[in-house]
């Protein structure tokens, strides 16, 4: 038995498969391509209209759109790191029954 032959590429440097020989490789996304893949799921799965107008309150609207689909890495990782934070506070604060400063209770 032939231990398959697994070959990270990104995207536009995969080859089109030509013939039957190529079934024992196995390709799958660098890095990279990964974790836009990835961040790309989390922004399509969160996009709703609230969300995009807290984060145009840090970020410019286009800016928000390169997040929301991944375009933008670094942005979008912070953005994201910085939606969680905010409702993990959210969250503490109200089992815990500490009001947040400056923040009114709805």
């Amino acid at each position: 038995m032939h231990t398959p032959c697994i070959l990270p590429l990104d995207p536009p440097l995969m080859p089109e498969p030509l013939d039957s020989n190529l079934s024992k490789i196995v390709l799958r996304l660098g890095g990279f391509h990964t974790e836009m893949s990835f961040l790309g799921c989390i922004g399509s799965l969160m996009a709703t209209p609230e969300l995009k107008v807290i984060l145009e309150m840090i970020y410019a609207p286009n800016a928000v759109e390169h997040i929301l689909t991944s375009k933008a890495i670094a942005r979008a990782v912070h953005a994201h790191l910085l939606v969680d934070a905010t409702v993990d506070t959210l969250i503490v604060s109200k089992a815990l029954k500490v009001p947040i400063l400056g923040l009114q209770d709805r």
